[in-house]
């Protein structure tokens, strides 16, 4: 069955990188996940809103974030899940862990949908959520376009491959519809012995941008469709016109300046290239609880040849539930950081926006940064977190009387995305919530199991050395 599916989305030549290995690896990853939980249903339709069944299902990071984590062999891992459709239609990702990411500053993520014949559909999201959410996907039939590409000799390049990297709307100031540049979506083509090509599932009225593995510089910008209108394209003068201009017809021919033998390097195939991945050796961290040293999780983790900021990336590398977190480094002298922000300890991160209003630790740089000198030795680093006083909360009815409820923290003057996964009471109404230093100018909002509701604005300080209180009248 799982053949069949793989067999049919191969029929688009450029959706090759779907197979039981590339599945298995991403299913292998799931225990490294230490992001928030969500989840996530839908439904897959048609041109006529009919069910598709056995689309590809495709959770991921925006890969052509300069801020996303590349690893020594300079590519991301930005999928975080895959599952397929069912007979009706419909997917499913329960309680599906994802990458981690800055608590508070919300994670931009993606829905992908490959489906037999069909363009590829794709969906920004920002910030996860534990509940609940319903995504309807709907596709268009597929565009395909059609290249030859000779040498500059006139003569066709055979076996030469090309990375399908962008899909661009030219209307909207080139908005990337979907990149998978440094992606570990493979979206990879080859040419014939007569220079040919073909690109599949494609979305009308786009440009999309082949690149020639190996030929540094070349980009090949492609029309999905020949009914472009061009008087509601970006401008050429356009800063971001370079990913809309020059482009060709659906149908084309281009040159491509190369010897043979620089074509032939460049055209290697690439499990040829793995052997110019630089040597490494793994550095295992601990996070330590400053006062009471048990291990803290959630913390980021990386390194860097020069640490000038902290540099948090989305998912890269966090503490588990035991404070630790592994990675893998060149032998070359490093340094190994750790920060983020961390609700309940002190930990060094940068702010979000460029007002001095937001909190910004100051911790000593030797707090959060190790340098480790060239070697081949898998080394062992622990570093210490101090913690912030707790939140403590008491939920009550107008008369005194304590209530069991839910809480829902967020951030004040921000959307839902800047919010606290909810947290509930003990049977007195109680809780204690790690808030500082994530977050200051909070909203409680309680909510019992009878209706009962009611919510209060707390701005905290930020002297960490005293708990703070308040107390939600629900009526």
């Amino acid at each position: 069955m799982l053949e069949d599916k793989i067999r049919r989305l191969h029929e688009t030549p450029n959706w090759r990188f779907v197979d039981t290995d590339f599945i298995a690896s991403i299913e292998a990853r799931q225990a490294e996940l230490r992001g928030t939980h969500m989840t996530v249903r839908g439904n897959v339709i048609d041109e006529q809103s009919e069910p598709m069944a056995g689309a590809f299902v495709v959770l991921r990071l925006p890969s052509n974030l300069s801020h996303m984590l590349r690893g020594v062999d300079g590519r991301v891992q930005d999928v975080f899940a895959v599952g397929w459709t069912d007979e009706l239609g419909q997917f499913a990702f329960d309680d599906q862990p994802t990458p981690w990411f800055d608590s508070g500053n919300p994670l931009t993520w993606e829905i992908c949908v490959f489906a037999p014949g069909q363009a590829v559909e794709s969906r920004t999201f920002t910030g996860v959520s534990a509940h609940l959410q319903r995504v309807t996907m709907q596709m268009t039939r597929e565009y395909q376009i059609h290249g030859t590409i000779r040498d500059s000799e006139g003569k066709p390049i055979e076996q030469m491959e090309f990375a399908h990297v962008e899909i661009v709307n030219p209307y909207e100031q080139a908005r990337f519809e979907l990149s998978l540049l440094s992606s570990e979506i493979r979206c990879v083509l080859q040419t014939d012995e007569r220079g040919r090509f073909s690109v599949g599932g494609l979305p009308p009225q786009r440009i999309i941008s082949l690149v020639p593995m190996g030929v540094p510089g070349s980009v090949i910008r492609v029309a999905t469709s020949s009914d472009l209108e061009v008087e509601r394209m970006i401008e050429r003068d356009s800063p971001r016109a370079g990913l809309v201009y020059p482009y060709f017809e659906p149908t084309f021919e281009a040159s491509i300046a190369g010897t043979p033998n620089d074509l032939a390097e460049a055209n290697a195939p690439t499990t040829e290239r793995s052997s110019n991945t630089p040597s490494t050796r793994t550095v295992t961290v601990r996070v330590l609880n400053a006062d009471e040293g048990g291990g803290v999780s959630g913390v980021g983790v990386g390194w860097a040849s020069n640490v000038d900021r902290i540099a948090m990336s989305p998912g890269m590398p966090a503490t588990d539930e035991n404070g630790v977190a592994t990675l893998n480094v060149p032998q070359r002298s490093v340094e190994i950081f750790v920060g983020g922000r961390r609700y309940g300890f002190l930990t060094q991160y940068e702010r979000i926006s460029t007002g001095t209003r937001e909190f910004a630790p100051t911790l000593a740089r030797s707090e959060w940064v190790r340098r480790v000198a060239a070697g081949d030795q898998d080394l062992e680093l622990t570093f210490e977190v101090q913690p912030v006083a707790p939140l403590k909360v008491v939920v009550q009815t107008e008369d005194g009387t304590p209530k069991a409820a839910k809480l829902q923290v967020t951030r004040r003057g921000w959307d839902e995305h800047y919010s606290m996964p909810t947290i509930q009471t003990d049977d007195q109404g109680q809780a204690s919530i790690p808030v500082r230093p994530v977050m200051f100018d909070i909203e409680i909002t309680a909510t019992t199991e009878d209706g009962l509701q009611g919510s209060i604005a707390v701005n905290l300080s930020k002297d960490f050395d005293d708990s703070e209180s308040a107390i939600v009248t629900v009526k």
